[in-house]
């Protein structure tokens, strides 16, 4: 799911950073699954946006399940947002004569 693929991926992101093997796979996961539909957008850009069909969140079994709805978008987008700024900032780190 993405909503649990972005929580992982913010976890494994501060103990491993983006250079990571399994932060590349979390990110490209999120990336090959968003919508196609508002991938694409309409000229304006488009839209962030991930499907869950399955509840994942707590409830009785067979009774109700709670869904929050924007779990998937806020949490897969906050997530790259992340893996970003951990590139971005290995980047400057690098041309500034500093890091790995």
């Amino acid at each position: 799911m993405p909503s649990q693929t972005a929580w992982a991926l913010m976890g494994i992101l501060t103990v491993c950073g983006g250079d990571d093997r399994s932060v590349q796979r979390g990110v490209r996961h999120l990336v090959d699954t968003q919508d196609d539909m508002l991938r694409q957008g309409d000229g304006d850009g488009g839209a962030a946006a991930w499907t869950e069909r399955e509840f994942t969140s707590t409830g009785f079994p067979n009774h109700f399940y709670i869904s929050y709805t924007l779990d998937r978008v806020y949490l897969s987008i906050t997530a790259l947002g992340r893996y970003l700024s951990s590139v971005e900032g290995g980047q400057e780190k690098k041309e500034k004569g500093g890091g790995a």
